[in-house]
């Protein structure tokens, strides 16, 4: 639960972040979901390591909420069902691992909630299992964890209830700590990320969005100078050749 050094911060990733973030993976076209999920895990890692020496022995985990209604077959099972139908997806890492790399665990651990999982999950107890080993860890304090929960497509700003529609958008306090829900921005391009987490965590995390674009042209400059090298010394030996 959250305490009083917990507050909810938002972080716009627009048009331009999104890209110079999928620029700078070699994953084979990842989502603005999972591009600024894995983003925020990531650096959720590394502070917690910064913060606790201890985190060395500890698993980071993302929690994400997955959406049903389009996974189950038919698909039109639950069209019309009130509430959430949603379940939770894990992914693990020990470490502070390449980007690339936590993109895969998203992603795999996303896929893994398939029709056939969704079936085994009711008539089984292995979901549950599962959801209990991750409890244990955490009550053990083994286990940091990192949860999501997407609201991306939902179309919230073309809703209208006779007021027009919303000019804004504005998330309230989050009884959990370390919890991000994303939205679109008003544009549709871009993602607003609502984060709950340690006031001092969240400082870090928004220097580190400010530096993406940084990264980027920093990546550019060297990729420019490298081929400028190539090019003087494939254009100089020759000339130096001929003069010996």
């Amino acid at each position: 639960m959250s305490n009083r050094d917990m507050v909810i911060n938002r972080f716009v990733f627009d048009k331009e972040k999104l890209s110079a973030l999928k620029h700078g993976s070699t994953f084979k076209n990842p989502t603005r979901m999972e591009l600024v999920s894995t983003f925020i895990w990531k650096h959720f890692i590394k502070m917690a390591k910064l913060n606790n020496p201890e985190a060395t022995k500890m698993t980071f985990a993302a929690f994400l909420a997955v959406n049903l209604r389009t996974r189950i077959s038919p698909p039109q099972f639950l069209e019309n069902v009130l509430g959430n139908g949603i379940m939770s997806a894990l992914a693990f890492s020990d470490d502070v691992k390449e980007y690339n790399e936590l993109i895969r665990e998203l992603r795999s651990s996303i896929r893994t909630v398939s029709d056939d999982y969704i079936t085994y999950a009711q008539i089984g107890d292995s979901y549950l299992n599962d959801l209990f080993n991750m409890v244990s860890l955490l009550m053990k304090g083994e286990l940091e964890c990192c949860s999501f929960s997407s609201r991306c497509r939902f179309h919230i700003y073309e809703v209208d209830h006779g007021w027009g529609k919303p000019v804004a958008l504005c998330i309230t306090a989050l009884p959990l700590k370390n919890f991000t829900i994303l939205v679109d921005s008003k544009c549709g391009e871009g993602i607003e990320a609502w984060v709950n987490m340690n006031k001092d965590n969240l400082e870090m995390l928004e220097d580190q969005r400010k530096l993406i674009l940084f990264h980027l042209w920093l990546l550019y400059i060297i990729l420019i100078v490298s081929f400028a090298g190539k090019i003087i010394s494939t254009c100089l030996f020759p000339l130096y050749k001929n003069e010996k």
